[in-house]
């Protein structure tokens, strides 16, 4: 299509068009950008409450697990006692007095 005027001439009129263009396609990614940059720090504070609420966790298991093997071992002593008392050496016997 040429209309008479020269492609260089209409190269050099479409410039500032185009540099307004490129101009606000850059300002969007960088207003894209900075909304990544927030949620990428929001994610970073999400991702430390995790982890210290996950190594809170991690230890009120950890006593958990202790407190069970102590009340295991007790049980077991209880369990002795009782077939030592009832003169049993079975476990089905202390398993009956356990269960009623």
């Amino acid at each position: 299509m040429n209309d008479g005027v020269p492609s260089y001439s209409r190269n050099v009129r479409d410039e500032p068009r185009q540099l307004q263009h490129q101009q606000m396609h850059e300002q969007e990614q960088e207003a894209t950008l900075d909304d990544m940059l927030t949620s990428l720090q929001r994610l970073g504070v999400v991702g430390e409450t995790i982890s210290v609420e996950l190594h809170e966790q991690s230890g009120l298991l950890g006593s958990l697990d202790d407190d069970l093997d102590e009340a295991g071992d007790r049980m077991d002593l209880a369990m002795r006692k009782l077939e030592k008392i009832l003169g049993t050496k079975s476990r089905f016997g202390a398993m009956c007095c356990r269960v009623f």
